[in-house]
């Protein structure tokens, strides 16, 4: 169950990302960027391994251009209600 305080990486990624980037993401992934929100929050469990992948490979090249957005991984996205690396 999600607690109040949890955080997942997606939205730590999210939260660091210019609206640009967000939609980028999306777009890598072929969802929008409200679903997006909706995985980051923890609405959405455990994702489609296709759409995983492909937000993955969306923030690896989105983190080669802009290094001050966090890394994002398959194993991130399944398990989200582990709160995430960067936050404190």
């Amino acid at each position: 169950m999600k607690r109040k305080h949890d955080i997942t990486q997606l939205m730590v990624w999210l939260r660091q990302a210019t609206v640009d980037e967000r939609a980028r993401l999306a777009d890598a992934a072929g969802v929008s960027v409200e679903y997006l929100y909706q995985l980051a929050g923890i609405h959405k469990e455990n994702p489609k391994v296709r759409l995983a992948l492909g937000l993955r490979d969306g923030a690896q090249i989105l983190r080669r251009i802009n290094r001050r957005l966090p890394k994002l991984t398959v194993e991130d996205l399944a398990a989200p209600t582990r709160r995430g690396r960067y936050d404190k």
